[in-house]
């Protein structure tokens, strides 16, 4: 598949003894101040953390009144169409809490062709790192239908909203050490909290087109941000 041609020759992710999975030196569930060499230095550069702070919190409105705006929608559907969306609870970080200290990756798909294009994906990735967890997560109920019918032995849920607090509450449940997003789903707050954290971001079977051009680039200062802190990126 396409996902699958845009695998990156990664090393296999590692067990460190007695702090369990992670590729840096940044312990479980700390932030890793991008202008702090070592946890628990001094940052030298304060106000590049306040400039992320902010620039989250700025996010996180424009989502807010997003979300209003769209939420007539929802209850149109529900009201009148009878439309039930599951995994609620999901999207606001709710997932299911990862057990145990193995390493993990974190791959998602937006829905059911993404799930099905990432398939050789997540039985190379199994193969490569037999001792971690893989865990798929999908957009929409169809994606996420697929996902369980065809990996019916892995964790899988709906993928977070993309407010700051959500994506901070998903991060601490699932612990992933490497996240992998297909085609064009890259979030804001999702890429630059992980990058934050020392968690790899990559992205496979990308498609940037003109439009995909033009759209970013009326928030060019924002994208600028986001796709600095991509770790791969496979795209056509």
């Amino acid at each position: 598949t396409g996902a699958a041609s845009c695998l990156p020759p990664c090393p296999p992710l590692r067990q460190t003894a007695g702090r369990g999975p992670h590729r840096s030196n940044v312990p479980p569930g700390r932030s890793r101040c991008p202008s702090r060499a070592t946890p628990g230095e001094p940052c030298s550069r304060p106000s590049r953390c306040y400039h992320a702070t902010a620039m989250s919190m700025l996010i996180d409105i424009g989502y807010g009144l997003a979300a209003a705006g769209y939420l007539p929608v929802l209850c149109f559907d529900r009201l009148a169409r009878g439309k039930r969306r599951s995994g609620r609870a999901q999207r606001f970080g709710r997932v299911p809490a990862r057990a145990g200290t193995k390493p993990c990756i974190w791959i998602h798909a937006v829905s059911v062709g993404e799930m099905n294009a990432i398939r050789l994906l997540v039985h190379r990735l199994a193969e490569r790192n037999p001792h971690a967890d893989l865990v798929l997560s999908a957009t929409t109920e169809t994606g996420l239908a697929r996902g369980r019918q065809i990996h019916p032995e892995r964790i899988i849920f709906r993928f977070p909203l993309d407010f700051s607090w959500v994506i901070a509450r998903t991060l601490r449940r699932i612990r992933p050490d490497l996240i992998v997003l297909t085609e064009l789903e890259v979030w804001y707050n999702l890429v630059t909290m992980a990058s934050r954290r020392g968690i790899a971001v990559a992205v496979v079977n990308g498609r940037f087109s003109g439009t995909s051009r033009r759209r970013f680039g009326w928030i060019r200062p924002i994208a600028r941000r986001m796709f600095s802190c991509l770790a791969w990126v496979g795209a056509q």
